[in-house]
Order: C-alpha cells, then sequence, then structure tokens
C-alpha cells in the first residue's frame, strides 16, 4: 500500500506538468474537469486522485497519454490523428517535432470530448496565427531592409 501513494503524487506532479506544457491556468484545468482546485494545489498534492477524477481528465484532454499520465512512460502527447469525423482527421505533433499521422481512433463522439477538441484545435489555430503575425512583421523589416539597400545603389 505504501507503495501505491508513493506513486500517486507523481500523478499530479504529471497533471501539473501537462498544464504547464499546455500554457492554461490551474483554474482552467479544475473548471474543464471538474476537479476542486485545492485538490491540485499545496499539501493536496500529496492525496491520490481517483480513477474517475483521471478519466474525466484524459476524456477533456484527450492528447494526453494515458501510460504517461498513469505510469510516467513515453511522451506526455498521444502521437495520433485527432479523428473529426466524416473521414477528417488532423495530424499533431509529439513533443519532438516529428508529424504523426496514423488511423487509430481513441476519440468518442461525446459532447464534452468534441468540445475539448474543439477547444484543442482552437489553441492550435492562434498559435499558428500568432506565428504568421510574427514572420508577417519579419518579412516586413526585411523588405524594409531590402528597399534601403536598393535605394543606396
Amino acid at each position: 500500500m505504501d507503495k501505491i501513494i508513493e506513486k500517486n503524487p507523481k500523478i499530479k506532479q504529471r497533471i501539473l506538468q501537462f498544464i504547464d506544457v499546455k500554457g492554461i491556468t490551474k483554474t482552467d484545468f479544475c473548471k474543464r474537469t471538474g476537479i476542486s482546485y485545492g485538490n491540485i494545489k499545496g499539501n493536496a498534492n500529496k492525496s491520490e486522485l481517483g480513477g474517475e477524477q483521471i478519466s474525466i481528465i484524459l476524456e477533456v484532454f484527450p492528447e494526453i497519454s494515458p501510460e504517461w499520465l498513469l505510469l510516467g512512460n513515453g511522451e506526455m502527447l498521444r502521437n495520433a490523428a485527432l479523428n473529426l469525423g466524416h473521414g477528417q482527421q488532423i495530424v499533431t505533433q509529439n513533443n519532438n517535432g516529428t508529424i504523426n499521422a496514423d488511423n487509430r481512433q481513441f476519440y468518442s463522439d461525446s459532447p464534452s470530448v468534441l468540445r475539448a477538441q474543439i477547444e484543442v484545435l482552437d489553441e492550435r489555430i492562434k498559435e499558428k496565427d500568432a506565428q504568421i503575425k510574427e514572420k508577417d512583421a519579419q518579412i516586413k523589416e526585411l523588405h524594409a531592409l531590402l528597399n534601403k539597400m536598393v535605394e543606396k545603389n
């Protein structure tokens, strides 16, 4: 029994690591999963999570690898395509930047899972929009520099 209790805080530590990598607040995580904020702060990290709570986390954040969450093995994020139905898939990247796509279907059609998928995709779109804006600014700077160089000649 002591060994099981000893490992449980590691699950909460991995949850906190996921929250940090995901760039969301603990409050947002708790709101989306229905888990009490007090359950993931301070000394509460030493207590165990129930199976139902872990199940909810995996349902709301389907990109989390269950093996990583429970055992700490492998990558944090699943290396599979998001299945959107009607044969549409979205390719995801794993932690080392390698693009992966496969035909495993691990998503259900439940509304909460679909909402979570939409939130993940919305976040990715926002990230890509920010990258595009940054690249546009770099292009403008280079274009202005090029114009100055042409004017000097």
